[in-house]
């Protein structure tokens, strides 16, 4: 009994500390700089979640799960009602990852795409950013995919990722593929079907050029098609610095009934022309990039 009153504890402490500021850096286990040790690029996986008491053993499972030491994850839980937080406590715990992984609780919801922001922000510019969703997860069996993402970043000529996925259930293959030369060249990336999807990563640095008022709208950040948000931007800014990984990293969950095409799909669609309306950015000079963010 005492120790589920000293759990509960914990957990008020750190939701209370949430409810003053988004995101603190200092409470973090964070890296202030973004090292490559023994050949690995220092990886940030950042998970917001929300109401993911089913799924959170095998979200962070296979993430912790990985063949690769130069990594942390963030793992924000968004006031969830049911016992997410908790969950993922343990099972950190449980696979002696304590050191591996900062956990927030929220004691107000803030949304993925303000979570996913000021964690962001919170990281060394040269650190390489992975999103996960809470309710999703890294294929079974498949260990080697932060490998995977550190030989593609070993090339400084990518400043971005994406990826394929699978569905659960079904396993059926995604909407990813490469990115034709024509879209680059023509820069019309607001004006294709949207197909730079899961996996998603990028240099923190890179993602810290967006400007916060094209993450929001009126005063609040994007609820729904916020990956559209960021990741138009930086596909302009990218300027052809992209790599498509065919390999599957990553599981999209269509199981969840939270899912926001299941919830959300009429303001989702709204948002997306919202977004794609906006003004384009200008590609991102070559020698700023490497003198901000860029790690070889």
């Amino acid at each position: 009994m005492m120790n589920r009153i000293r759990t509960g504890l914990a957990i008020v402490a750190i939701c209370t500390v949430m409810l003053i500021v988004p995101f603190m850096p200092e409470s973090s286990k964070l890296r202030k700089d973004a090292p490559i040790i023994n050949g690995e690029r220092y990886i940030v996986v950042i998970i917001p979640s929300y109401k993911n008491s089913q799924w959170v053993d095998k979200n962070l499972g296979t993430i912790l799960s990985q063949n690769y030491d130069n990594y942390h994850v963030v793992y924000i839980d968004d006031q969830s009602p049911d016992d997410t937080f908790e969950r993922a406590q343990n099972i950190v715990k449980k696979m002696g990852q304590s050191d591996r992984v900062t956990l927030i609780c929220n004691k107000e919801r803030q949304g993925a795409l303000a979570n996913l922001y000021h964690a962001i922000h919170a990281c060394p510019d040269g650190a390489i950013v992975a999103t996960y969703d809470g309710d999703d997860w890294i294929p079974d069996g498949c260990t080697n995919a932060f490998q995977i993402l550190n030989e593609a970043y070993s090339d400084p000529n990518v400043w971005m990722t994406y990826g394929q996925f699978e569905t659960f259930p079904g396993k059926h293959l995604g909407i990813c593929h490469p990115m034709p030369e024509r879209i680059v060249q023509e820069k019309s990336y607001r004006k294709e079907q949207w197909f730079t999807s899961h996996l998603r990563t990028f240099y923190a640095g890179f993602f810290k050029k967006i400007k916060k008022e094209d993450l929001m709208v009126d005063g609040e950040f994007y609820s729904v098609a916020w990956d559209q948000a960021f990741m138009l931007p930086m596909l302009e800014m990218a300027n052809g610095r992209i790599k498509f990984i065919e390999d599957i990293l990553y599981v999209y969950n269509q199981a969840n009934p939270l899912n926001d095409f299941k919830q959300h799909l009429r303001k989702q669609l709204h948002y997306e022309r919202l977004i794609r309306r906006k003004q384009p950015y200008n590609a991102l000079d070559q020698k700023e990039a490497q003198d901000s963010f860029v790690v070889v």
